[in-house]
């Protein structure tokens, strides 16, 4: 199953490794942002579409928000 990983960056480091390596024991393809290479596309527009492309979307939260595009 394809799994989209969320999440803030700076405060839930520890936290993305440890599921998205739990996910992977299981079988399951992890989709996150810290594999991503630089390219010409924006961030936010690669995040959303593999999302969508996901089976599933896994999100942790806290207490920061990342990315808030304008209204």
């Amino acid at each position: 199953m394809k799994i989209y990983l969320s999440s803030t960056q700076s405060d839930l480091a520890d936290h993305r490794r440890a599921v998205a390596h739990v996910l992977r024991q299981t079988g399951h393809q992890v989709v996150h942002m810290e594999e991503y290479a630089a390219e010409e596309q924006w961030p936010i527009e690669r995040c959303v579409a593999d999302a969508a492309a996901a089976d599933v979307y896994v999100g942790l939260f806290a207490w920061r928000h990342g990315f808030v595009p304008p209204a």
